[in-house]
């Protein structure tokens, strides 16, 4: 059947409904990060790009257009915290980093879980 594209409900309709779906899903996802993540007030984006390429004959006269659509979304990048960490080495190569998770800040810093119990031999 011959259908016409006049409104974004048209466009929505078309590959049966795929569009549509495609925004319901992204939707679904940019509304479970802004639950997930209420406190960042970053923007969280959709995006419906249509697609309209030209395709002519060979003496350049239009003779139809192949339009398609993208849906997309775009939401902030999950990341943590700084941590100081320090180069740990092996008989002279570097084997990881070292931290301390109870002072992110500097992992120089002592904390009471470095303090030797009574009796035991600090390495």
């Amino acid at each position: 059947m011959r259908r016409k594209i006049e409104t974004l409900s048209d466009l929505a309709a078309i590959d049966h409904g795929k569009i549509d779906k495609a925004f319901r899903l992204n939707l679904l996802e940019v509304l479970g990060d802004l639950a997930e993540r209420p406190a960042l007030t970053k923007d969280r984006k959709i995006t419906l790009t249509v697609n309209v390429q030209p395709r002519c004959d060979e003496h350049g006269q239009l003779t139809d257009v192949v339009l398609d659509c993208e849906v997309g979304r775009s939401v902030p990048k999950e990341q943590s915290r700084g941590f100081s960490m320090e180069l740990l080495a092996d008989k002279g190569r570097v084997s990881g980093l070292g931290y301390n998770d109870l002072a992110p800040e500097d992992h120089r810093q002592g904390t009471l879980d470095d303090v030797p119990e009574k009796g035991e031999v600090q390495e």
